[in-house]
């Protein structure tokens, strides 16, 4: 882009000094742009003598008869161009508009998510991982205000669901020049299941000082990434993804004394948790579990959710559990 600006001349007796004419062509590369005189004098063995460039962003101005200048931001500046010829004669002003835009930097705004139950954990996974990057964070979860949102790199989320409920949670990055980049991801979230005896809530009741071993009995579920915890008077992850554990695996619990036994009158509760599971998974819904037995042996009975309108469903066999109890002194 060529452009040019004219003034007049000086009047009096004697030659004129007609005014220089400012112009300039620019060229941008991302952020960078450069810019090449293209004034001229049009009296007789004039020369213009000075350059003044304006880049339209606040910057320091160039002096030089050809510049170069790199914008902070992407966007469109106004820059101008003022000469003056040898006898000090301004011209008018050469202005033109050019855009400055963000490089392709390989951007790309990318993260996992894992949750347990409704609480749910976001890993940013976006590139460059150079630490320049800021992060805004949508859950999709309007209802919980301003926990809906996050500018942290790896935030946490604790839904609010009495039922499987699907969110569509937003990542936008935003590097040092100001370029962005989007992705988002479907997830499906499920209250976390726990331990039922004749329809309401129970637990294991320790009647004598023992040490309690978990053993996977029998699995037939395909939800993947499940999770069975403890969660009180302890809490552990017994196991996650039951339906890929060797049936006969045994897990001993980390009971509160140092030899890992719980005390006598101990109620120990637990819980099953489906996970954000794989896009090859079937239909879900929410899971079950059933205690049946009492001390010294339990048998643990869960309905992952899988295939919720199938025939015969919740099943409770998905997952199948032994809890056993080796009394100590």
């Amino acid at each position: 882009m060529l452009m040019a600006a004219c003034g007049g001349d000086s009047g009096g007796n004697g030659p004129s000094n007609a005014a220089p004419t400012a112009a300039f062509t620019s060229s941008c590369t991302d952020l960078a742009c450069a810019f090449t005189d293209a004034s001229a004098d049009p009296d007789a063995g004039g020369a213009v003598a000075s350059w003044d460039w304006d880049f339209g962003d606040g910057a320091t101005h160039a002096t030089t008869q050809n510049a170069a200048h790199t914008y902070a931001q992407a966007g469109q500046y106004h820059v101008k161009l003022v000469v003056k010829d040898d006898q000090g004669l301004a011209s008018a002003t050469a202005d033109s508009v050019v855009t400055a835009t963000a490089p392709t930097s390989g951007l790309t705004a990318l993260f996992t998510v894992n949750c347990d139950g409704a609480a749910c954990s976001f890993s940013d996974a976006s590139t460059p991982a150079d630490g320049t990057l800021t992060y805004q964070w949508d859950f999709g979860e309007p209802s919980s205000g301003a926990d809906n949102t996050s500018t942290a790199q790896n935030p946490t989320h604790t839904y609010t669901v009495a039922d499987v409920t699907s969110f569509t949670v937003t990542l936008t990055v935003t590097d040092a020049q100001a370029a962005t980049a989007s992705t988002n991801q479907t997830i499906t979230v499920t209250p976390a299941a726990p331990l039922q005896c004749n329809g309401v809530d129970c637990t294991l009741d320790v009647t004598q000082k023992a040490i309690l071993t978990v053993t996977m009995t029998s699995h037939d579920c395909e939800l993947a990434g499940n999770r069975f915890s403890i969660t009180a008077p302890i809490r552990q992850t017994v196991f996650f993804n039951g339906c890929s554990v060797p049936v006969g695996t045994q897990y001993v619990l980390n009971g509160p004394n140092a030899d890992k036994s719980f005390d006598a009158a101990t109620q120990i509760a637990a819980q099953f948790t489906q996970g954000v599971g794989d896009p090859g998974d079937p239909d879900r819904g929410s899971p079950a579990i059933q205690l049946l037995g009492s001390y010294p042996s339990w048998t643990i009975n869960i309905d992952d959710g899988g295939n919720p309108t199938a025939p015969g469903e919740p099943d409770y066999n998905d997952i199948v559990l032994t809890v056993t109890a080796q009394p100590v002194p």
